[in-house]
């Protein structure tokens, strides 16, 4: 089955949304950032050339706002993505939601519903709210290991600065998902020794 993504490539935003990603699941995440624009299909209908050429010059897109959405008893936290261009053109097909129109980012996904609540009111609170205009379409195809040449970012070679000058994040947002998973892992444990020890 084929998919087309929009990927994002701007070092600042991939480095932030992967960095939450990885806290949120508790391991390392390198992954493009992206929007599920197109599938699943059978057979690649159409190339990334093509729909680099249909929106042309990129409209900004804003990625802001979250939202939870469960599928097959997982549960997905996500940041919904602005694009007004984007909507009612050809280049948005997506059989398993036809009629709806949400394109969006997927930040985390889990079987905790307790955890996934708890993410999403810290979501709210933090109010991200980021613009690009810098990203291409990319044709992926199910279950094949490399779908991308992935960029390994770092925190060394990523500047924060312009994100935080626009105030599109608010210092110490990482430090803040850090401790907010430390401290929802301590009160499960310390929960569970409780129910323990009274049995």
């Amino acid at each position: 089955m084929y998919f087309l993504f929009l990927e994002i490539l701007e070092n600042d935003i991939v480095f932030i949304l992967n960095s939450l990603r990885s806290i949120f699941s508790q391991k390392e995440k390198k992954a493009s950032i992206h929007i599920t624009i197109r599938g699943p299909e059978k057979e690649p209908i159409i190339n990334e050339k093509k729909f680099n050429d249909f929106l042309s010059p990129p409209p900004q897109i804003g990625i802001r706002t979250p939202g939870i959405f469960s599928f097959k008893n997982q549960y997905y936290l996500y940041l919904t993505v602005y694009c007004p261009e984007m909507k009612g053109s050809p280049i948005w097909k997506k059989p398993d939601f036809q009629g709806t129109f949400n394109p969006h980012i997927t930040i985390m996904e889990t079987d905790d519903k307790v955890l996934i609540n708890k993410v999403y009111k810290f979501m709210k609170t933090e109010n991200i709210s980021l613009l690009s205009s810098n990203y291409r379409y990319t044709l992926y195809k199910q279950k094949q290991n490399e779908l991308f040449d992935f960029t390994n970012l770092n925190k060394k070679n990523t500047d924060l600065g312009e994100l935080l000058s626009r105030r599109r994040i608010r210092p110490g947002l990482l430090e803040r998902a850090v401790s907010l998973m430390s401290n929802y892992h301590k009160e499960t444990e310390e929960f569970l020794h409780a129910n323990n020890s009274v049995k």
